[in-house]
Parts: structure tokens; C-alpha cells; sequence
């Protein structure tokens, strides 16, 4: 066994085929995660969310909703600033973000009740 592992190198795919090296992935810059209790309420989600949209392939049946999100600058590559917003966006974006927490409670009551 010993000299079936000593027989195993590791090494780039590129360099086990002859090839030059692809060019390095760009450097990612991360956003602080938000704690439980600030994902419920920090307008930073929607930057959190715009990150990992640049990562993501818009499903066909969300175009419509994306571009309605990027009214609000929400998207790939986007930055939410809710200092932008009217008073009443950004208290529209704020009741939102309340209704989907208390919708996702709402289901997951449901879903804990069937089991």
C-alpha cells in the first residue's frame, strides 16, 4: 500500500496537462455577515443580497422580479443605499421585510405542525 500512495503526486489540472495556468478568480469582498436579529431588520441584507447575486444565474421566470428589484438597486453588482430612498420606499421596503419574516413564520408553523 505504501508504495501505491508513494506512486500518487498532487498537482495543478494544468500542469498535468501541459497547459499554462487559467488566470487567477478575482478577489471577493465579503460583507460582514449580519447577526439573527439584525437579518430581520438591517437594510445590509439587500447588500448581501446583491453580492451573491453576481454568482447567480437569473432564473426566467424571476426576470420580471429583478427588474423590478433594480428599481430599489437591488441586483448583481448593485449597492442598496436606503439613505436614497423616500421616506415612504423605505418605510414600504422596511413593512416588507417584516410581512416576509412573518410569512415565513407562518410557514414554518405550518410545516412544523405536519411532522
Amino acid at each position: 500500500m505504501k508504495k501505491v500512495q508513494a506512486g500518487y503526486r498532487a498537482q495543478l489540472l494544468s500542469q498535468f496537462l501541459g497547459k499554462p495556468a487559467p488566470p487567477s478568480a478575482p478577489t471577493i469582498n465579503f460583507i460582514k455577515p449580519l447577526s439573527p436579529d439584525q437579518q430581520r431588520t438591517s437594510p445590509d441584507f439587500f447588500n448581501i443580497l446583491n453580492l451573491v447575486l453576481k454568482f447567480c444565474r437569473t432564473n426566467p421566470a424571476e426576470k420580471e422580479l429583478m427588474a423590478w428589484s433594480a428599481k430599489l438597486n437591488i441586483g448583481a453588482g448593485k449597492n442598496f443605499d436606503v439613505a436614497k430612498l423616500s421616506p415612504e420606499i423605505k418605510k414600504a421596503v422596511e413593512d416588507g421585510v417584516a410581512d416576509a419574516w412573518q410569512a415565513f413564520a407562518e410557514a414554518k408553523k405550518k410545516w412544523m405542525q405536519k411532522e
